[in-house]
């Protein structure tokens, strides 16, 4: 058996890291060293440690399986959900392009409610064309000019 103080020193930062990321348990990084550098001779012990060590790294990946599993159930609901936004979004655009396009729409208001309506109307085409920023579009919904 060999005896390197700097393994030592090692299986000191290695514990002292594991203990800051809260990642291992703590005394699995110094062991794992150590047998790993021949440093400690290997027992039945050892191997019923290893054993533990692995059923809980086992048990711990299976935990973040179903997470990612889970995560990516969900980032494909949200997929869906743009998609069917982008298709209502596409219809409304294509409503805005026949209203451009619509002469009766956007002739000059000769009344106080044609005007309000010309304004209101000139107000949703802008932001449905995307001509506008979020914040001004919130304004414009909110009937900040």
């Amino acid at each position: 058996m060999k005896h390197d103080p700097k393994a030592l020193d090692f299986a000191q930062i290695a514990y002292n890291d594991a203990k800051r990321r809260g990642e291992i348990p703590l005394p699995f990084a110094i062991e794992a060293y150590l047998k790993e550098a021949d440093l400690v001779p290997r027992s039945e012990l050892d191997r019923k440690f290893d054993a533990a060590a692995e059923k809980w790294i086992e048990v711990n990946m299976m935990g973040l399986v179903k997470e990612r599993d889970e995560a990516r159930m969900q980032l494909g609901r949200c997929n869906e959900a743009n998609k069917e936004l982008g298709k209502q979004l596409e219809a409304l655009r294509k409503t805005v392009d026949e209203q451009a396009k619509d002469e009766g729409l956007w002739f000059v208001a000769k009344t106080e409610p044609e005007a309000y309506l010309q304004k209101a109307l000139r107000r949703l085409h802008e932001i449905i064309e995307g001509k506008t920023s979020t914040e001004r579009a919130l304004e414009l919904l909110a009937g900040k000019d």
